[in-house]
């Protein structure tokens, strides 16, 4: 369905370098933050789409900016009459303010939302799928309760599982636990990839790579097309 393209012939950035593409992408042409996090949910949505079939989908949305990218692909998916529940995986207060206008605008189109103990008590698990908005490129540090808990019983259910840019429980650019990150199926990678995957790819399912509208001095070796298959 999509094109392939060989990982090698591609960049792989840091963290460091990630957040500076980003920021040359808002210093450049006057994108924010919240256009980003935009393209980055619609797209994820658009790919979504066409893997439901007959599924329902649960977003599982932690605190962080990973969690606004989990709000935006939900609400793309109810405009798309996609059956769409988001799993509160994180108390309201920790989210920055950017995230917590996502969450209100999920809100306001009446997204079903459920705490994770009230996922967990449901009885029907055959017909979800799973996305991972759990956590993103700025954790530091192996995974502790909550999360841990929470990507073990997502693993338990080996129900088909896309993760967003990256699999929660990636940190610090290069490390994982291999016990406690989330073993999905499927890797939207926003932008650009990212260097841990030169080491863990064997982990990852299949990675496909999102365009999201980046602009910075590497923009010339970008991949060429809005979805690409990326094989190591």
């Amino acid at each position: 369905m999509y094109s392939k393209v060989n990982a090698d012939t591609l960049p792989h950035f840091n963290s460091q370098e990630l957040q500076d593409i980003d920021q040359s992408s808002i210093n450049s042409f006057g994108m924010s933050s919240e256009l980003l996090m935009e393209c980055a949910g619609f797209q994820s949505a658009l790919f979504i789409s066409r893997m439901v079939e007959d599924k329902h989908v649960f977003i599982f949305c932690g605190h962080g900016n990973n969690s606004g990218d989990g709000f935006v692909c939900a609400r793309h998916l109810q405009l798309l009459q996609i059956p769409v529940s988001i799993v509160l995986c994180s108390e309201k207060d920790k989210y920055s303010d950017l995230v917590m206008q996502q969450y209100e605008r999920c809100s306001l189109i009446s997204i079903p939302l459920l705490t994770f103990n009230e996922w967990s008590t449901l009885k029907d698990f055959s017909s979800h799928l799973y996305v991972d908005a759990l956590l993103g490129i700025g954790l530091k540090g192996a995974l502790r309760k909550p999360y841990k808990d929470i990507v073990q019983a997502l693993n338990k259910h080996k129900n088909l599982t896309i993760s967003l840019d990256v699999p929660s429980g990636f940190y610090d650019d290069i490390d994982i636990d291999v016990d406690s990150y989330v073993k999905s199926d499927i890797l939207l990678s926003f932008g650009c990839l990212k260097q841990s995957f030169l080491r863990t790819h064997p982990l990852l399912g299949r990675i496909y790579l999102l365009y999201i509208g980046l602009y910075s001095e590497y923009s010339s070796s970008f991949v060429k097309r809005s979805i690409a298959e990326i094989i190591y």
